[in-house]
């Protein structure tokens, strides 16, 4: 297989691998916050699994912005149902022109 990252040490806490960087202290790791977009357009078929993908991560400290560009389907249904459900879920709801209109204009 592929040479290890020397710059990135791998250790066991309580049965979970965690990548930690080299000077960073694990306290210091979860204070900080991440934010993970998602476009969301028509997307009823295959957004449960994203979400769920995003949410069964062991990083817990991130919130995760759900931008839905007027979708037709089901998909603000379930965007708004998840964030209900899980506080680190957030929605916007584009109500004007889908943005992908404007593409080569």
């Amino acid at each position: 297989m592929g040479r290890r990252n020397d710059r990135t040490k791998r250790f066991e806490s309580m049965g979970q691998k965690i990548n930690r960087l080299p000077g960073v202290r694990t306290a210091q790791l979860e204070n900080k916050k991440i934010s993970i977009i998602v476009p969301v357009y028509n997307a009823e078929n295959y957004l449960h699994k994203c979400i769920d993908s995003i949410l069964s991560q062991t990083f817990i400290h991130f919130e995760c912005i759900l931008v839905d560009d007027c979708s037709d389907d089901g998909s603000p249904k379930i965007c708004d149902e998840y964030s209900h459900k899980d506080k680190r879920i957030r929605v916007i709801h584009n109500k004007k022109i889908p943005a992908f209109r404007w593409r080569g204009k």
